[in-house]
């Protein structure tokens, strides 16, 4: 949800140029106009310097949103902060109701399904 507002410019203006996608940094770097790349739109992702805090939010955000653009296209063009909300929540609980059993060894609900 934080990576659909910053994408889509939602959210603060202190935050707009908090994660810049592939084109903006190649373009901040080097001056090259010209070429369009396949992951132009996807957000950059920054290399942390340890591995611990490789699971922060500012490094893996931007991770998470470029997945979830790949797998889900059509929910992630939607620019209506509350369309994607509503598609996002019946998204995921389709999602969860595909695959009711988690797997767990004496899980009291699952073993109430079966």
């Amino acid at each position: 949800m934080a990576c659909h507002s910053l994408f889509y410019s939602h959210s603060a203006i202190a935050f707009m140029n908090y994660w810049p996608t592939n084109r903006e940094y190649r373009n901040q770097n080097i001056v090259d106009e010209g070429r369009e790349l396949r992951n132009d739109s996807e957000l950059y992702l920054s290399i942390p310097r340890l591995i611990s805090t490789a699971k922060f939010p500012f490094f893996h955000l931007p991770r998470i949103w470029n997945d979830f653009d790949n797998e889900h296209p059509e929910l992630s063009i939607i620019r209506n902060r509350l369309k994607f909300k509503l598609n996002l929540k019946s998204n995921l609980i389709s999602e969860l109701n595909s695959n009711p059993n988690c797997g767990r060894l004496f899980c009291y609900a699952c073993s109430r399904v079966q």
